[in-house]
């Protein structure tokens, strides 16, 4: 069943009037865990890497676990622009209706409070995840800048089939 079907069946049942539910716990719960793993890996990482040879696990030969400390030229526009954030894709969360979008902004939202709580005890960010793809530098990063790339890709998405769609209809 597509989503206008759905939405037209749930009007035929209701008299009308389309329920208002919406996808905020899945995405509370959703946060709090990324947010969670997130800060436990950099605790457990900075640990356990601390004594390590260049502060590197290698895992296989394109991955490696290494610590780097990344802190920006302007810490407190990096904590505001990561509290602020943080603060708007929480509102919007409240007002989401449909389960993907929901799982992209919970994620996003995460990342930016995961680097808000790791950026506040000391204003560095703890980086662990080096990728080298085919012999590539890719700068390090965490599971924040994942959730946050999670929710850029959704967004990029569906701005493309929004896209598609306006341009399909135009010929």
């Amino acid at each position: 069943m597509s989503p206008a079907d759905a939405e037209m069946a749930e009007r035929a049942e209701t008299g009308g009037r389309i329920r208002a539910y919406t996808q905020w716990p899945l995405g509370i719960v959703i946060a709090s865990m990324w947010t969670g793993w997130d800060l436990a890996a950099k605790a457990w990482l900075e640990v356990r890497l601390r004594d390590a040879p260049d502060h590197r696990l290698p895992l296989t030969p394109g991955l490696d676990l290494r610590l780097v400390y990344d802190q920006s030229p302007w810490p407190t526009a990096a904590l505001l622009g990561s509290a602020l954030a943080a603060i708007l894709l929480l509102a919007l969360l409240f007002r989401i209706r449909r389960t993907a979008p929901a799982v992209a902004v919970a994620l996003g939202f995460a990342g930016f409070l995961g680097d808000l709580l790791d950026q506040l005890p000391d204003r560095q960010l703890t980086h662990f995840i080096a990728f080298r793809p085919f012999g590539l530098n890719v700068p390090c990063f965490n599971f924040s800048e994942v959730g946050i790339g999670a929710l850029a890709l959704y967004a990029a998405w569906t701005g493309f089939r929004r896209l598609r769609v306006d341009l399909s209809a135009r010929t």
